[in-house]
């Protein structure tokens, strides 16, 4: 299957601050995990493979589909700061053939990884912010999205509900409950 990405490392580049010599296979890498993982869990499944097959097939832009393009669009922001999140840890630790590497220089000092944690953290914070605006974004616009209350036995179900990002599991919604 041909990959398409909903974003492009030049907008990334142009929109946040990442050093130009930053490698596009890391920022690739990165921008694939924010969209397959993170973007994935907003919109769900089937509705991140008919905005790939929209512009892998260049319909797009069509005026049938403006409110997905306008999707595609609000969806920026979110894949940026996400990104960048997926970034500070991909760049900081290189696994080569001896093990864990903490990249250094002799211009530049690397952060210590507890830093470095801190500094992703806080571009995490960033990226909830926009998810939760594209997810009052979707929920505003659920009638003219059928794809989004759509899900199959092995997809992924959007989650429009919930923001926070977590390493852990912290349970099924709570209050939420379907009558």
């Amino acid at each position: 299957m041909l990959e398409c990405l909903l974003t492009n490392e030049n907008l990334v580049r142009s929109m946040m601050v990442i050093d130009n010599n930053t490698q596009s296979k890391y920022l690739l890498s990165a921008i694939r995990e924010a969209q397959e993982v993170g973007l994935q869990q907003i919109i769900g499944s089937k509705m991140l493979k008919k905005l790939k097959n929209l512009i892998i097939g260049g319909t797009i832009e069509d005026d049938e589909n403006i409110v997905y393009k306008s999707l595609v669009d609000e969806c920026q922001m979110y894949l940026c700061y996400q990104t960048v999140t997926n970034l500070c840890l991909v760049c900081s630790v290189k696994i080569g053939n001896g093990g864990l590497e903490i990249v250094s220089d002799e211009n530049l000092a690397p952060l210590n990884i507890n830093d470095t944690f801190i500094v992703q953290q806080h571009y995490q914070d960033k990226a909830d912010f926009f998810k939760k605006r594209l997810q009052q974004y979707v929920l505003n616009n659920i009638a003219d999205l059928p794809e989004i209350g759509e899900c199959n036995y092995n997809g992924i179900k959007a989650e429009l509900h919930s923001a926070a990002s977590s390493s852990i599991w912290l349970g099924s919604a709570r209050g939420k409950r379907k009558k």
